[in-house]
């Protein structure tokens, strides 16, 4: 049978590709598993997501800046009524009873908290030793899984940015998020979580802006709450704290 030289040389490669694909199957070696961490595991198959929508807005108005663009696009945030009884319900279940009532306002909440964008800026309003510890943060998911168990991201929360660092002196997480869960219910969920670990709260607020702020020796919570859009609320996390 008559083949040309064109032909020849494509079933040549084609021959080639198989031997090497067959030898690379046959002939590897089994790879260890990777460790298994069942916080990131958990983490992982939450709804814990980007809205891609959201993504494409302005970022002035979040608490870190910068990031890059979102590597791969995630189901928007959920906002209907049956998303935000599941949140509702789970919040409930963690707290383990009814929630606090929220304290009263105790004033306006302060420009700067109501401007605060970058790490540092939130920082200081915990009083934290900003130059000491801003510098030292790391910037990714993980640190979102790395908040003390007694204040966790409030169920189906959806992450946007997480930064962190546990370097001496400076045990601090910050994380964004968005619900589709009234600004009062989560702080109320704060309030609750914080009463349970000795942390006395107050808030403070204006218009647009709710802030929770409470503390004790190795504790240093803050909570700022604003809509986002209709239906969202955008929630920023600020815990400094001895706990690992």
């Amino acid at each position: 049978m008559f083949i040309n030289r064109h032909a020849a040389s494509l079933l040549a490669i084609a021959l080639a590709a198989v031997t090497l694909t067959g030898c690379g199957t046959r002939d590897r070696p089994a790879a260890d598993k990777p460790a298994e961490d069942p916080a990131l595991i958990s983490a992982l198959q939450a709804p814990i997501m980007t809205d891609p929508d959201l993504a494409q807005q302005s970022n002035a108005g979040s608490a870190l800046a910068g990031g890059g663009p979102p590597v791969m696009e995630l189901p928007p945030i959920e906002t209907g009524p049956e998303a935000v009884a599941t949140a509702k319900a789970e919040a409930l279940k963690l707290v383990g009873k009814n929630m606090a009532a929220l304290p009263l306002s105790a004033g306006e909440v302060a420009a700067v908290a109501a401007a605060a964008v970058t790490p540092a800026q939130l920082a200081q309003l915990i009083n934290l030793p900003v130059n000491g510890c801003i510098t030292q943060l790391g910037y990714g998911a993980v640190w979102s899984l790395r908040l003390p168990a007694s204040l966790p991201i409030y169920p189906r929360g959806h992450l946007q940015e997480a930064a962190g660092t546990d370097k001496a002196g400076c045990k601090l997480r910050v994380v964004s998020y968005l619900t589709p869960v009234p600004a009062n219910d989560v702080l109320a969920f704060y309030h609750t979580r914080a009463k349970a670990v000795g942390v006395s709260s107050t808030l403070t607020q204006s218009d647009a802006v709710q802030v929770l702020a409470g503390s004790k020796a190795d504790l240093s919570m803050l909570v700022r709450a604003r809509t986002h859009s209709v239906g969202v609320t955008s929630i920023d996390l600020v815990i400094s704290s001895g706990e690992q």
